[in-house]
């Protein structure tokens, strides 16, 4: 194969383990890591509907469910927690999936026999990614990203609004920002011949863009790829000189960032971050087929004068 370098999205199709399990039990908590014939069955479970599913093909998929807990599973059970909030995370103070397998998801897989898993949609799956943005403005283009999308009537669903949408090729479908839409952070949902996604997360801001906007923007990051450790520069304006810019990276909020010229912000990729760690034998797996796999982060600055753009980096795995 060569050398290059695939989405994190993707990675849990790379390798994997197939043992048969007959009972739908779980005694342990599971999370990204993990391996074991539980992380099998649950697998199993979260495939027999197809809004929880792992894949759509190869590993992971209906027939091949495997043994190691990766990104897929991770994000199958943030939608499972999410399709049951009310039973999972309410009862414990929480509105979002975490792909964390803790005492509530267990106490409802473990609802679920073998002969009463749930059943799965008529309609097939979509499988969603990731938005071409993180936040936009009310009238804005935008993408979503995914797998396997194709159909006669496609739509997205935004804040609860509906909004036509085109599918532009198989891993894309393009879409506009209702022009009415408000401030604040919303759900966006793709819905393709009845079939409805996973919810993606956008923030929508007018004030960011309107005419003589004077807080953050940002222009470009420096680099715009790299892995643990990378130090990254974030060129723009608008930066507070004092300690009240947050950074919103894809894996953490940083807090209390100051900006020496109100240009330029900096800050460093810690060189481990436990929730997307691997196995090492992940990596000498796909360091064999000559493939970096990588994930993108959504960067944005926000302070008192407003927020920013969002900007990507593309985060790239190594040991």
């Amino acid at each position: 194969m060569k050398k290059g370098y695939i989405h994190l999205g993707v990675i849990a199709l790379l390798f994997g383990y197939v043992a048969t399990v007959s009972a739908v039990t779980f005694s342990r908590s599971l999370k990204i890591g993990n391996s074991g014939d539980d992380v099998m069955v649950l697998q199993q479970v979260l495939n027999k509907d197809s809004r929880t599913a792992v894949a759509a093909n190869g590993v992971g998929s209906p027939g091949q469910e495997s043994r190691f807990f990766g990104p897929l599973t991770k994000q199958a059970v943030i939608r499972f927690q999410e399709l049951y909030k009310d039973e999972v995370l309410l009862p414990i103070g929480l509105s979002r999936g975490t792909g964390f397998v803790g005492l509530m998801t267990i106490a409802k897989l473990n609802n679920f026999s073998s002969a009463a898993l749930p059943s799965s949609n008529s309609a097939p799956a979509i499988f969603v990614n990731y938005l071409s943005a993180s936040m936009a403005r009310p009238g804005e283009p935008l993408a979503i990203y995914g797998l396997g999308f194709s159909g006669s009537a496609v739509s997205v669903v935004i804040g609860g609004q509906t909004v036509p949408a085109s599918i532009v090729d198989s891993n894309t479908v393009s879409f506009t920002v209702p022009s009415n839409s408000l401030n604040g952070l919303h759900s966006v949902v793709l819905v393709i011949d009845g079939a409805v996604s996973a919810p993606l997360r956008l923030r929508i801001n007018s004030s960011t863009y309107s005419a003589g906007f004077s807080g953050p923007s940002i222009n470009q990051l420096s680099p715009s790829r790299g892995g643990y450790g990378t130090t990254i520069n974030i060129l723009g304006s608008g930066f507070s000189t004092s300690q009240t810019n947050t950074l919103y990276v894809g894996y953490d909020k940083l807090e209390g960032i100051a900006s020496l010229d109100g240009k330029t912000l900096t800050f460093t990729i810690p060189v481990s971050i436990p929730h997307l760690s691997f196995p090492p034998s992940v990596f000498d797996d796909l360091a064999a087929e000559d493939i970096a796999p990588t994930l993108p982060f959504w960067v944005y600055v926000e302070n008192d004068a407003g927020e920013s753009n969002s900007a990507l980096f593309t985060f790239t795995f190594n040991k």
